[in-house]
């Protein structure tokens, strides 16, 4: 049986390196894998400027098409890329959050607390190395925070409580239509360090 197959893929990870005279670019994922991929002149502003970010470790998501090994779902080559998703750095994230207040959802909605917000991003600083893929960052009607990440075929999500520091982690994998989920304590360090694991782990699988 053929060991490869095309699909639709979602990839996290930075820019290095462009060359406008090919019209390609590389992709560097969270293990240090590089992967080429053709740039239509439609997303070369967005590849520019993750390209700019690259010493800061600024990542994008990209969407595209690629071929994909049956034996363990790694993206072995990139045929098409359709969107690049430039990913705002945590601080920045967290500044749009700062700015909600309640009724920021067609007049419901509770605002996070900020209390939390600079929690959360203390704990991001603490815990979340360079290569490890950040999250994007998505209030919550009750005041919480929701953590999204897609990785490879695991579209990953943490719903955190800002003011209980307790969180629902859920790791969905496309490809088996696997289901994991779990209770974490975030003021336990021990629960950051195992999540910081678990997504660095799954990034460098892409």
């Amino acid at each position: 049986m053929e060991n490869r197959i095309t699909k639709e893929v979602v990839l996290e990870g930075m820019i290095p390196e462009i060359s406008q005279a090919r019209m390609t670019f590389q992709i560097e994922l969270a293990n240090g894998r590089k992967l080429k991929a053709p740039l239509n002149s439609d997303l070369l502003g967005s590849a520019i400027e993750t390209l700019n970010g690259y010493r800061q470790g600024f990542q994008s998501r990209f969407s595209g098409k690629g071929i994909v090994s049956r034996v363990d779902g790694r993206v072995l080559e990139i045929i098409s890329i359709d969107s690049i998703i430039n990913r705002l750095k945590i601080d920045a994230q967290l500044d749009s959050l700062r700015i909600l207040r309640d009724g920021w959802l067609e007049g419901g909605g509770n605002a996070p607390p900020q209390a939390g917000i600079e929690w959360l991003g203390s704990r991001f600083k603490t815990h979340f190395q360079t290569k490890t893929p950040l999250p994007y960052l998505y209030p919550a009607e009750t005041g919480g925070i929701q953590e999204e990440w897609s990785l490879g075929p695991h579209e990953i999500s943490l719903d955190m409580h800002l003011d209980t520091h307790l969180g629902v982690w859920n790791d969905l994998n496309l490809d088996s239509d696997v289901d994991h989920e779990r209770q974490l304590n975030l003021d336990e360090d021990s629960n950051w360090d195992w999540l910081a694991k678990q997504i660095t782990d799954l990034g460098g699988q892409q």
